[in-house]
């Protein structure tokens, strides 16, 4: 307010005009923001937000100062003053992020890439005064950056970046008050530099008024001069007048100063001839000095010229030795001569002028485009310069090399001028990344066979299997290919197995894509992550495991009941064949750890399961059914549980709810998963049915729809859902054992799946077979569908072969 108070705001420069407006505007909602502050639904990212627009309106306006000067000087103070508080900046909402962090003891989601895009920024920052400071300048303000407590600082955010643990550990106030410290320590930097600014536009205020005085007194001078020369013309003789025109006559014909007036007379015209010889011997004088000023400022010249060749040579030897590719890139993208000698020895030497995604990526086109268009949004200026930096890539994949990218903007009169880039070779870190998460994926594996040996064991025999066929490619069509790929990512997901998930959704991508190269480049990484997973689980696995048998003391006592009443061999028979199925119990255990598992994956509220399984057992021929049943577990978690926020402005319970039934209702065997969520969008999937050329004009036809191949309700492919493939895989299982599936749905009020199978008949003692017969199902579907509140849809699925168990 103060400086606008002393200024025309009209005559200000635009941009700075502009910047400092943006930021009166949005101070002004300040008291708003902080009493906002105060309540529930608190966000970080919303608040850090707020004030980095704040902030960085002031330091563009600061920026934007260099339009009202052209001094060398001056323009290299206000460039690096802008870098001290773009520093500063990243340092405080370092501050703010990790005070919150710390409090709540977690990263809360979205605030971790956050913090490392600040810590990469600062860097990146600190790297321009490399560039505008020799050495001793730099560890100077480098000392102050960092301030008495750097050290403690960098082990708290070091603990920060690296921890495993699920709960940070470092005390909040511990950290706030220490960073807080620090930061009113670095705040003496920026009124160092403005001082030093504020001193060197002084001195050049004082430089200009000192050559103006000098100038009126030259001009002064001379009219002085020719007042005396007028009169003395007027009052002399015509000898006196010819002998000083013959005078001027020989020093304008000859050029020679040397020549003097003889002096004819005492009176004022004599006093001009002596006026008239002075100002020749001064003219001579002055020809002497400005000679020699010509020669002293040609050895000025000189010592300048080897003054920056000098300073050349140390900016030469901070670019050789400086870890980090530096380089300038113009308005059309070209990359300049300068460049640090990490630079080129990351990305080959090049010729000036070059593309600069050509030396990038020159075999990658993807990546090379990707870099182009978004250099070419950010000097466009369509979007804001931060919303343009932002979707700039992070990360280049060469080789086996990963390289962090940062863009710095470099302004001309305020408008984009070209970048500076900022290139660090991070693979080490990734690696180190990489060998953590394949640690922690390990000892996930392994925490699974210790809580569900048979449960992992089921899984790894039915995942194996999958491996195999994709790697062998027995497939009939690429559909029934994506379907075991998109089976073994949603089984491998269940058991938390991120490597084996993230292969398979890079081979699903490929295939989809239809590159050759890269689908072999994506199945062979899959066969080594299997590979690797095999290798370390595989000890601890044995295959007598499989061979035990689940008896609980309800079934003993009800098999010894049977035994002592005296039944017939037949029913004792029976009962005993039922023991060597699962209890269903364990399987739906199974899946509600599954099911809350998945929603922490996804950033979601546990949900309140219940279950309802009674004393049914389930076939072995049923394991196919489970490994797909994956797949509804998935769209259950991701497509039908609402968030605290959803589930409130509908006037539901905070906590999802859902609902697992096995049960055997006459010669029928069902199962059930029930929620009370967002429901099935028909609308949305009569759209996606439509574009398919699918049957949509009744409900039932939408249903089937809903287990067609290539048909989802996602918005985009993520590695849990949107290729539309899980769910006909689970069609096609059904269709195997003979079953049917059901589906009741209503928009706002949750999703019920009912899955009806023939109910196993036992056969001469000898083996189990599933009913060939549709009676047992349609008998059970007339009991189930009596007390139905939703409206129930019915998905036949007509059976293509009899499996035995």
């Amino acid at each position: 307010e103060r400086f606008f108070g002393q200024r025309d705001e009209s005559k200000l420069p635009a941009k700075l005009k502009r910047e400092l407006a943006t930021a009166r505007q949005r101070l002004s909602h300040l008291h708003e923001r902080r009493a906002k502050a105060e309540q529930e639904g608190f966000r970080i990212d919303e608040h850090l937000g707020y004030y980095s627009e704040i902030n960085d309106s002031l330091i563009g306006a600061t920026a934007a100062l260099t339009q009202l000067t052209s001094d060398g000087e001056t323009l290299m103070i206000i460039s690096r003053l802008v870098a001290t508080l773009q520093v500063i900046e990243r340092s405080s909402r370092q501050h703010a992020l990790l005070s919150y962090v710390f409090g709540k003891r977690e990263f809360p989601p979205g605030t971790f890439r956050s913090f490392v895009t600040l810590i990469t920024d600062r860097d990146a920052y600190m790297a321009t005064f490399r560039i505008f400071e020799d050495e001793a300048g730099f560890r100077r303000i480098q000392a102050k950056l960092e301030g008495p407590h750097a050290r403690q600082i960098e082990a708290m955010r070091k603990a920060a970046l690296e921890t495993t643990d699920e709960e940070l550990t470092v005390d909040a106030a511990e950290w706030f008050e220490t960073q807080r410290r620090n930061l009113q320590a670095v705040s003496g930097l920026t009124a160092e530099t403005l001082a030093g600014l504020r001193l060197t536009a002084a001195g050049k205020v004082a430089a200009a008024r000192q050559a103006i005085r000098l100038g009126i007194g030259l001009v002064l001078g001379v009219l002085v001069i020719s007042a005396l020369l007028a009169a003395g013309i007027a009052r002399s003789t015509t000898r006196s007048v010819r002998v000083l025109v013959e005078a001027t006559e020989a020093v304008q014909r000859d050029g020679d100063f040397e020549v003097r007036a003889r002096k004819t007379s005492r009176d004022e015209l004599g006093l001009l001839t002596d006026a008239f010889n002075d100002m020749l011997a001064g003219i001579q004088e002055r020809d002497r000095e400005l000679r020699a000023h010509r020669e002293n400022l040609e050895r000025a010249v000189v010592a300048r010229t080897r003054e920056l060749s000098q300073r050349n040579e140390q900016m030469r030897l901070v670019l050789d030795n400086v870890e980090q590719g530096l380089v300038t890139i113009d308005r059309e993208g070209k990359l300049s001569p300068e460049c640090s000698r990490a630079f080129e020895r990351w990305f080959g030497e090049f010729r000036p002028g070059t593309s600069f995604g050509f030396v990038l990526a020159p075999h990658d086109l993807k990546a090379k485009w990707l870099l182009e268009m978004s250099y070419k949004q950010l000097i466009e200026d369509v979007l804001p310069v931060e919303l343009a930096l932002d979707q700039m890539p992070k990360l280049l994949v060469r080789g086996d090399r990963h390289y962090a990218l940062s863009f710095t903007p470099v302004l001309h009169d305020g408008k984009m001028d070209g970048a500076l880039l900022v290139a660090r070779d991070v693979s080490a870190e990734i690696a180190a990344r990489h060998a953590d998460a394949v640690q922690r994926e390990k000892i996930r594996a392994f925490e699974h066979v210790m809580r569900d040996r048979h449960g992992f064991l089921e899984f790894f025999g039915e995942a194996q299997g999958l491996v195999e066929r994709i790697r062998d490619g027995g497939f009939d069509d690429r559909v029934e290919e994506m379907r075991a790929i998109h089976t073994l990512k949603g089984i491998a997901a269940v058991f938390d197995l991120d490597s084996v998930v993230g292969a398979a959704h890079e081979l699903e991508q490929a295939l989809a894509d239809g590159e050759r190269g890269a689908k072999e480049a994506a199945l062979a990484e899959l066969l080594a992550r299997w590979h690797e997973l095999v290798v370390h689980v595989a000890p601890v696995l044995d295959d007598d495991a499989s061979d035990g048998l689940v008896v609980s003391r309800c079934d003993l006592e009800a098999l010894l009941a049977v035994v002592r009443s005296r039944a017939t061999h037949e029913t004792i028979e029976r009962r005993l064949a039922r023991l060597e199925h699962e209890p269903a119990e364990l399987r739906l255990k199974r899946i509600e750890e599954q099911l809350k598992r998945l929603a922490r994956r996804l950033g979601k509220p546990e949900p309140a399961v219940s279950i309802d399984a009674g004393e049914v057992r389930i076939p072995a021929a049923f394991r196919t059914f489970w490994s797909s049943f994956a797949h509804v577990i998935r769209n259950v978690v991701d497509h039908g549980m609402q968030t605290e926020a959803e589930r409130a402005e509908q006037g539901k319970p905070p906590q999802n709810r859902i609902e697992l039934r096995a049960r055997e209702d006459g010669n029928a065997l069902i199962f059930e998963l029930a929620d009370d969520g967002r429901g099935i969008d028909w609308n949305l999937l009569e759209r996606k049915a439509r574009g398919r050329g699918l049957p949509c004009e009744t409900r039932a036809e939408l249903a089937r729809a809903l287990f067609a191949g290539g048909v989802s309700t996602a918005y985009a492919v993520t590695y849990t859902s949107g290729r539309g493939v899980g769910m006909s895989a689970v069609r096609e299982v059904c269709a195997a054992l003979n079953g049917e599936i059901f589906v009741e749905s209503e928009l706002g009020r949750g999703t019920r799946f009912r899955f009806v199978f023939p109910l196993l008949e036992h056969s001469g003692g000898e083996v189990l077979r599933i009913a060939a017969s549709r009676a047992p199902i349609a008998a059970a579907l007339r009991r189930a569908n009596g007390d139905a509140t939703l409206s129930a849809i019915s998905l036949s699925v007509r059976p293509r072969r009899v499996p035995s168990a």
